[in-house]
């Protein structure tokens, strides 16, 4: 009976070093939160983080860094499911880390969210809007890849300046 239970605290305690050595996220967006209420036509700045591998405890043994990382604007007619619209919010974005992982390394960007004629027609009361944030590899076969990073956005409309906005 004892061996069992070892036996299971052991295989419990390699399942969880394999799964915080191989599940990494290594892109931490800071801002926008989720929730967030943007403005349309406004500049929404975006800050993320990218987390240095020595930093983790414990460190992961093959740590896999994106060469980039793309934001898309997504927009989801409420009560449906599918493809969502999209359109290229930010490319390019630099995800160089630190010498050997030693620390983070913190990044900031913008982007101007649409005008008032964009929401006019994906009107915010029918459609559900996030920014996705999606890690480029270089090596399509790299390791414990990080899935996108989704997230969700409400949109106030500015029309006091309609049609001119």
């Amino acid at each position: 009976m004892a061996f069992q239970h070892a036996f299971t605290i052991s295989v419990l305690i390699l399942l969880s070093l394999a799964l915080t050595c191989l599940g990494q996220d290594f892109i931490q967006i800071s801002s926008p939160t989720n929730g967030q209420t943007i403005s349309s036509k406004t500049r929404l700045d975006i800050s993320y983080t990218i987390i240095g591998a020595q930093t983790m405890s414990p460190p992961p043994a093959n740590a896999s860094y994106p060469s980039t990382m793309t934001a898309q604007f997504q927009w989801l007619q409420k009560g449906t499911e599918g493809n969502p619209l999209s359109l290229s919010a930010l490319g390019g974005l630099d995800t160089h880390h630190y010498v050997a992982g030693i620390q983070n390394k913190g990044y900031t960007s913008s982007w101007n969210v649409p005008n008032c004629h964009f929401f006019s027609r994906y009107n915010p009361s029918n459609y559900d809007f996030s920014l996705v944030f999606t890690p480029v590899y270089s090596d399509a076969t790299a390791p414990s890849q990080q899935q996108p990073i989704k997230i969700d956005l409400n949109v106030q409309v500015n029309n006091g300046t309609y049609p001119k906005c």
